[in-house]
């Protein structure tokens, strides 16, 4: 549209004017946001016949002359109107409400009755006389325009407009009928123009002011328009209740100012009586004191709890939070200056629940497993984020955004999390350069404003990175476990009488990983025991008794025992023969990662992986500590270690350890060189102070771990001296140790490490004191002790051995390993004890439906495999050992990094990969008869006896367990007689007994 073109519009418009939006409301088309700059429109007679024209007035152009003309027809209208007769109106109350009186501007919903504008007796006469539909360039308009005509919800553009903080989200229904509150006019309003999908209608000021349009033009058409403005006895009560009525209504109740006053506006806390309100304000810009429609960001955090800290941090406290759509899922808006752009900008800060999408195969119909390598896979909504509605609640608060900002983890998951955020609101962001990425590693106030102030770009590798894994695990992961729950499931639940096994489980991480735990069962089954004889002599000096060791060890040779144990018994006193002392350093340890902190909080504290970091990533987005999954050990030259070490100077545990420090460091404590900085993040340490009393028990524990190992790795290392006795027995040398600590350095902060030295030391700070002897002394012999016993295998793996297994050859990630060792134990293949060779359980109790108890702190993790995990392991061993050897899954692990780091394209290392486990699966199907003798339990396999004593009478006994387990099993089936066979998840059912 140009100025002064002609339109045809009816003659009752004639000398009025019209804001742009108040046209949009009877005319679709007439006066949309390209408008937007334009003074007003004022409807004149055309000088040619009797067709209205539409001029367009721009303040640009004619302003004085405008503004002119529109007050002089405002004076004659007003004229016009004190002339006429006041009409009283009597209103309809809204759905399921009783009828009441009102004036002009009434309320009604379906749940409430309210006050209604109604319409006078000649209003109802002149209903017929409604403005022309529009022309057919406008309704060819409002055929394209798209939107539906019902009362769905206004996706609200606008974040910072007052309409948005009034409710938890902008309803559409709501408003409408408040402004209009004639049903009949309300329905003609909706079907009259599309609102869905307009910007400007989006925005609920501008929905006010179509409405607002339409009841004007309305009023005009039929004659019944008041200038002045009336409100609602609820409004009027609401007034009086609150004593703000003076600040809305003078005497004559006109309204007072041009726009409301904040403390009427914070006053009314119902939605409807909030519209009202701004409604009776049609010329103030509603916007303006909230920025009006200047850029705005959308920033999406992995967590809520993180999504609240970066408001917090960003906005200083300064921010409003809402409800979104998505349950659980916050709102937190506010203003501040975007740095990409140097602009002032409203910001939404809202969060995702994790994942969104997980892959999935698109045909997932039963198939030969052997196609399953080349089927597509599609990505579905995980359950969680369909619960949260997380999807819907992306695309409500991108609507109208002009930028996108991701606070997800800075690691590959985040990284495809991200991607996950850009695929749902790439309607809103279709262009990739207002797409940013923030980089932190901790959630403190420092930290977010660091990232903040230097947004990056996404890395479309690392995402694709994970998409490549993912899809080959699932791939193989599901090939190989369908084929084997398939043929074993029956054998396995015959065999341990547990028909509560429904799966046969195989993965790419999961079986490397027991196999490590197969292959020390394996050894300490093989292990040959040996008999041995240990002598240590009781020695009397200066009135303390002190025990010496032989410096042969183990003997292993009875008749030298014997020998050995005469010479010691013939002699009365023997003479001290050398004293060496030797000088040592112990170094401090390196800053903490995430495989060191697992080892750590399994071997120190007792807790598995799995929960420790479940601990860990709670304490991180709590803002107590840094990002738990990292590989570096070695800090970065810009972290300020002092700021911390400051704010727990005075800790009521450590705070004096803490002090010593600072004061020996003067100048500042200085970084340890030592360490590997990968590149991902910095090392784990502590963001915030935290006392006993703010976190509960094993919250406490993993904090004071990362605590005192950060406060370790900044102290000097330990010096001491060993000093070493020898006495001669007619040539048998017998020894004591002693040692002098020199600097306890790192010690004070990790009491714990001490064992590093000696484990000895660790239990008996006696050996700290150095004996009052000089070589050649005499002392008394009090006899002598001898222990028989027999070579032990070596213990069965514990968890933090496991870990460090994993890490050393590459099997799984530092994020993953923790779940993966968390696996091979939820599916029965693996229990965890308190004794080092699985005495204190028998063999496969889980297997029994009987709880293995936790070890207690300080008693170990022990990784025991049950007899359905030696079965499946030894299994593969026999058909081929490369699908459950690690070094399959490190090279797939190193093929997957080069597509993270950009060498390599995701088709390039996928393709190949799957096509050597098809051919793998292939031939491994071809020899599965092998794979069920070892599951079956009439095949004759058994479990092989362990060659050493000390498990003989333990396995016996579980032996016997299960046979006895079986035999019951049998007889309790017999006794049921035949009955109907119960499919499982992979094939189905099986017959009854007879």
């Amino acid at each position: 549209m140009i100025p002064n073109q002609q339109m045809m519009l009816p003659q009752q418009l004639v000398g009025q004017q019209f804001l742009p939006q108040q046209m949009m409301g009877q005319f679709p088309g007439y006066g949309g946001p390209q408008w937007g700059g334009m003074g007003g429109f004022v409807v004149q007679q055309s000088g040619q016949g009797q067709q209205p024209q539409f001029m367009v007035m721009q303040q640009q152009q004619q302003p004085q002359q405008a503004f002119q003309q529109l007050q002089q027809m405002q004076q004659q209208q007003q004229q016009q109107q004190q002339q006429q007769p006041q009409v009283t109106h009597q209103g309809k109350g809204g759905k399921g409400g009783k009828q009441g009186k009102g004036s002009s501007m009434g309320i009604g919903n379906r749940n409430e009755g309210g006050k209604g504008m109604g319409q006078p007796q000649q209003q109802q006469q002149q209903q017929q006389q409604l403005p022309p539909p529009p022309p057919p360039q406008q309704q060819q308009f409002h055929q394209q325009s798209g939107g539906d005509q019902g009362g769905n919800n206004i996706v609200v553009q606008n974040p910072v407009n007052p309409y948005r903080f009034a409710s938890p989200y902008m309803d559409r229904r709501s408003i409408i009928s408040t402004l209009i509150p004639d049903r009949t006019l309300a329905q003609q309003f909706t079907s009259t123009i599309q609102i869905k999908g307009k910007r400007a209608a989006n925005d609920p000021n501008s929905l006010m002011r179509m409405c607002e349009g339409f009841t004007l033009i309305t009023s005009i058409l039929n004659n019944t328009r008041q200038e002045d403005p009336s409100v609602s006895a609820e409004f009027l009560a609401k007034l009086e209740e609150t004593g703000t009525r003076g600040l809305v209504l003078d005497n004559s109740n006109k309204v007072r100012g041009k726009e409301p006053d904040q403390r009427v506006k914070r006053a009314m806390t119902d939605r409807k009586l909030y519209y009202e309100l701004l409604s009776l304000y049609p010329d103030a810009d509603h916007n303006r004191s909230m920025g009006g429609d200047g850029p705005k960001v959308l920033m999406v955090a992995e967590k809520p709890s993180v999504a609240q800290s970066i408001a917090e941090a960003l906005s200083n406290g300064r921010k409003r939070t809402r409800k979104g759509i998505g349950r659980g899922l916050m709102v937190h808006e506010f203003f501040a200056n975007f740095p990409p752009t140097g602009q002032r900008c409203a910001f939404k800060v809202t969060s995702v629940v994790g994942h969104i999408f997980g892959l999935d195969f698109e045909d997932n119909m039963r198939v030969d497993e052997s196609r399953l390598f080349g089927m597509k896979t599609v990505k579905k909504v995980e359950e969680t984020s369909a619960k949260c509605k997380v999807v819907e609640h992306l695309q409500q608060e991108a609507d109208g955004c002009d930028h996108l900002v991701l606070w997800l983890d800075c690691d590959r998951e985040g990284e495809n999390i991200g991607y996950e955020v850009i695929s749902i609101t790439r309607e809103s962001f279709p262009d990739d350069g207002c797409i940013y990425r923030a980089r932190f590693s901790a959630i403190t106030k420092e930290s977010l404003d660091l990232a903040f102030a230097s947004l990056h770009r996404p890395d479309v590798n690392l995402s694709l990175a994970v998409d490549a894994r993912q899809e080959l695990d699932l791939k193989i992961g599901v090939a190989f476990t369908r084929y084997l729950s398939k043929q074993l499931r029956s054998l396995a639940q015959e065999r341990w009488a547990d028909p509560e096994i429904k799966t046969i489980s195989y993965g790419p991480c999961q079986s490397p990983c027991l196999w490590f735990c197969v292959n020390r069962h394996n050894e300490i089954m093989n292990f040959k025991s040996e008999p041995f004889w240990e002598i240590k002599v009781n020695l009397h000096v200066n009135g303390q008794y002190i025990t010496a060791t032989s410096k042969r060890g183990q003997i292993h040779d009875k008749l030298t025992a014997d020998t050995t144990i005469s010479t010691v018994n013939s002699l009365q006193s023997v003479q001290c023969s050398n004293i060496e002392q030797s000088d040592h350093t112990l170094r401090a340890p390196v800053a903490l990662n995430t495989v060191q902190m697992l080892k750590a909080a399994s071997s120190g504290l007792g807790i598995s992986p799995h929960k420790a970091m479940k601990i860990a990533e709670k304490l991180y987005t709590s803002g107590y500590i840094s990002y738990p999954r990292t590989e570096s050990s070695r800090y970065p030259l810009s972290y300020n270690v002092n700021a911390i070490l400051n704010e727990h100077a005075n800790h009521p545990i450590w705070g004096q350890t803490v002090s010593a420090l600072l004061r020996t460091n003067r100048g500042g404590v200085r970084l340890p060189t030592d360490g590997l900085d990968v590149g991902d993040h910095p090392p784990i340490t502590p963001t915030k102070f935290a006392s006993r009393s703010e976190l509960n028990g094993l919250d406490w524990r993993v904090y004071e771990l990362v605590f005192r190992s950060f406060l370790g790795s900044l102290m000097p290392g330990v010096r001491y001296s060993v000093l070493n006795y020898s006495f001669n027995f007619k040539g048998e040398i017998f020894y004591c140790k002693r040692y002098q600590m020199a600097e306890r350095g790192f010690l004070f902060a990790m009491p714990w490490m001490t064992k590093a030295i000696s484990p000895a030391l660790a239990g008996d700070r006696s050996l700290e004191t150095p004996l009052n002897l000089t070589r050649g002394s005499h002392v008394d012999v009090h006899g002598c002790d001898v222990v028989t016993d027999w070579t032990k295998p070596p213990p069965y793996l514990t968890e933090a051995n496991l870990i460090a297994e994993m890490d050393k050859n590459g099997v799984g990630t530092d994020a993953s390993i923790p779940q993966h060792v968390q696996n091979i134990c939820d599916r029965k293949y693996v229990v965890v004890c308190g004794d080092p060779y699985g005495y204190g359980r028998a063999f496969g109790r889980t297997l029994d439906h009987k709880r293995v108890k936790e070890p207690e702190p300080g008693q170990g993790r022990y990784m025991v495999p049950t007899e359905m995990g030696t079965s499946l392991i030894n299994a593969f061993n026999q058909v081929d050992p490369e699908l459950v050897r690690p070094n399959i899954r490190a090279h797939i692990e190193s093929e997957v990094s080069k597509i993270a780091d950009g060498s390599r394209f995701k088709d390039e290392v996928v393709d190949p990969n799957l096509t050597l486990f098809k051919d793998k699966f292939i031939a491994f199907r071809q020899s599965v008869q092998a794979v069920q003798g070892y599951f079956s339990a009439h095949s004759g396999y058994k479990e092989p006896m362990p060659r050493h004593r000390y498990a003989k009478e333990f396995l016996d006994k579980y032996y016997d367990g299960q046979r006895q387990a079986r035999e019951e099993a049998k007889a309790k089936a017999a006794q049921k007689g035949g009955g109907k066979g119960k499919g499982g998840h992979y094939g189905g059912g099986g017959g009854g007994g007879n």
